[in-house]
């Protein structure tokens, strides 16, 4: 797995782990305006832009392995 997919899906998951609990009311405690109505779905919105952006390298990786994989069609006679 490339290293910076790996770096976007942890980003991703803290993004995520910071609208839970912004959700769940500590954001208040933090700043006040994580304490303000919608600040948990950008922290939301913001997980899943990174968790997509970190599974595009992925994706192309694998595609690229299963290019290398493949076996080209014989010559025509």
């Amino acid at each position: 797995m490339p290293w910076h997919a790996r770096l976007l899906l942890g980003l991703g998951g803290l993004c995520a782990l910071t609208g839970g609990a912004i959700a769940g009311g500590l954001g208040a405690d933090w700043h006040p305006l994580f304490g303000s109505d919608g600040s948990a779905l950008v922290f939301f919105v913001s997980a899943m832009a990174l968790v997509g952006s970190g599974l595009f390298p992925i994706v192309l990786a694998r595609l690229a392995d299963a290019d290398r994989g493949a076996t080209p069609p014989p010559p025509p006679q």
